[in-house]
């Protein structure tokens, strides 16, 4: 998971990084919205941090600007001040989020990780039952819901275990899954559905 910290302060950004080590996650600081970049080849899923406002530009307008330049990638403003939380309030689509004012420190981590995997997923999700996904529209539902899963970095058993299934059963699902998107393995499977994923927001926005 690449998690992108825009504006950060010594105090947020600390915490993020020691997150990162131990939770093995690529992390990258930015000073400003503008300096801000994500590769679109696939290679990496997370989400914005946006930490502080170091351009003045308002939540509405923040969230406009980086939607121009990865509209697929969840935002989370660490900020929970009643400006971003009414600002968030009145936009009906995309992925925002933000810290709740009375959260503790050492719950701040697990409480990035969990909302920047939620969203991303289910937009993820979301866009595979619409077949919005050209190539995954001859999968079935199940099989949408495992590659949701795959794509996530979860292992067969894990799989078996959430959706209450035996391990041959993931493992014929993931062989479908691999036959009907022309994937050569797993790899190439999630550099394909991240790709398209990422191209099909980037067409709407």
């Amino acid at each position: 998971m690449a998690l992108h910290l825009i504006g950060p302060t010594p105090f947020y950004e600390k915490l993020l990084r020691r997150g990162a080590f131990l939770s093995n996650w690529n992390l990258q600081t930015y000073s400003s919205i503008d300096s801000f970049s994500v590769p679109r080849d696939g290679s990496e899923w997370g989400g914005v941090i946006l930490d502080a406002d170091p351009q003045g530009l308002g939540t509405l307008n923040a969230i406009n600007h980086l939607r121009t330049k990865a509209p697929w990638l969840p935002v989370i403003f660490l900020n929970g001040s009643a400006e971003v939380v009414d600002a968030l309030r009145a936009i009906r689509s995309g992925s925002y989020d933000c810290l709740p004012v009375s959260i503790e420190n050492e719950k701040v981590v697990p409480w990035v990780k969990e909302t920047v995997e939620r969203h991303w997923f289910s937009g993820l999700r979301k866009r595979l039952i619409k077949d919005g996904l050209e190539r995954t529209r001859q999968l079935t539902t199940r099989e949408k819901d495992i590659l949701v899963m795959v794509v996530a970095g979860r292992n067969n058993r894990e799989i078996a275990v959430h959706y209450e299934v035996s391990l041959r059963t993931v493992a014929n699902h993931r062989a479908n899954i691999l036959r009907k998107t022309g994937s050569r393995n797993t790899a190439d499977l999630v550099r394909i559905v991240t790709v398209a994923f990422m191209t099909e927001l980037s067409e709407c926005v």
